[in-house]
């Protein structure tokens, strides 16, 4: 599990507390709102500096909270990494490596007011300093963290490689692309799908939080409500759709309710979208789920659909974010 600690709970560092999955150990240090201090993040792996730095009277950088926190971790000899999201003007960082023996990093934030926790999920682009090739590394990471299913990266940059100057060519920027080509489902299968839904009598959509992830909530709904197709939730999807959802049939799982697997054990087409399926959601009696149902399983994990547990009869793996839309314009096409 990654640990984190987050010093200085403001704008910035709620921000960077929301963004992270919620399944992290976060430890925030700020008076105002804990009672927690330096010595207790000493042992996360990462720690956001998160403090004011005001502008002084005579309109320079107030770096001085900043400098405190690092002269704080200097001095018990922290080994994990900084990561830097107070605002300071170039050439600070290069100066801090200099004066404190930490491994720092400087990841500015761009965040509006209004929108704060969704630009730091979603940021259109991420800055870091380093030479090119390095930046490479970096940009790998972070389409790792935003392609598919997202996730936070931790990179530890070498010491010598920190603050370290770099000429750019005019064309070679830091720039993140969403670029997901390999998580494209193939026609062939989305058809055979498309086919499978239109010979069932009794379908039924169990949706996971990869519905949520990939942004496709509302083509679900639209899609089931058009076809419909009746939806049932696993734990940490609950919220997808409303309970007095004309497609809204239960939930499933050892946490759900008689009827939401009273549907899942009566249907003939169980199609898994985005959820994991573990022997919470099918039983420990697991080869009864489903019995007399074909299952189709959509995820962006093949791993995920040969778990010995769930016996799935037809695999797509791919991104919810391309295939929903195509069912969407299915339905509306259909008859």
């Amino acid at each position: 599990m990654l640990n984190l600690g987050i010093i200085g709970k403001g704008f910035v560092g709620s921000a960077v507390a929301n963004g992270f999955n919620k399944d992290c150990e976060q430890i925030i240090v700020d008076p105002k709102y804990t009672d927690n201090t330096i010595e207790d993040v000493l042992d996360c792996k990462l720690i956001f500096v998160c403090v004011p730095t005001p502008v002084a009277e005579d309109g320079s950088c107030d770096v001085s909270i900043a400098k405190d926190v690092l002269t704080e971790l200097d001095r018990h000899q922290y080994k994990g990494v900084v990561v830097i999201k107070s605002t300071i003007i170039p050439d600070y960082l290069h100066k801090f490596k200099k004066t404190y023996d930490l491994k720092m990093v400087y990841n500015p934030e761009f965040l509006t007011e209004a929108n704060a926790d969704e630009d730091f999920k979603n940021p259109p682009f991420q800055v870091f300093g380093g030479k090119w090739k390095d930046c490479e590394v970096v940009e790998k990471a972070y389409l790792t963290a935003i392609s598919g299913r997202p996730g936070p990266v931790c990179i530890e940059i070498p010491i010598d490689l920190q603050g370290s100057f770099t000429k750019l060519k005019p064309k070679s920027r830091l720039q993140i692309l969403n670029n997901k080509k390999e998580f494209k489902p193939q026609k062939s299968k989305v058809k055979k799908l498309i086919e499978k839904i239109k010979r069932s009598t009794r379908p039924i959509i169990i949706a996971g939080n990869g519905i949520r992830l990939s942004g496709q909530t509302n083509n679900l709904l639209a899609f089931a409500s058009k076809m419909n197709i009746p939806i049932t939730t696993v734990w940490n999807s609950h919220d997808l759709i409303s309970n007095d959802h004309k497609c809204y049939a239960g939930r499933t799982g050892a946490d759900g309710e008689r009827a939401g697997n009273f549907n899942v054990q009566n249907s003939d087409l169980i199609i898994i979208l985005g959820a994991r399926m573990h022997i919470r959601q099918v039983g420990f009696n697991y080869k009864s789920f489903g019995r007399n149902a074909e299952k189709i399983m959509v995820d962006i994990d093949e791993i995920e659909t040969k778990k010995p547990s769930l016996n799935i009869d037809f695999r797509l793996i791919c991104d919810l974010n391309y295939l929903m839309p195509d069912l969407l314009k299915y339905s509306k096409n259909s008859n």
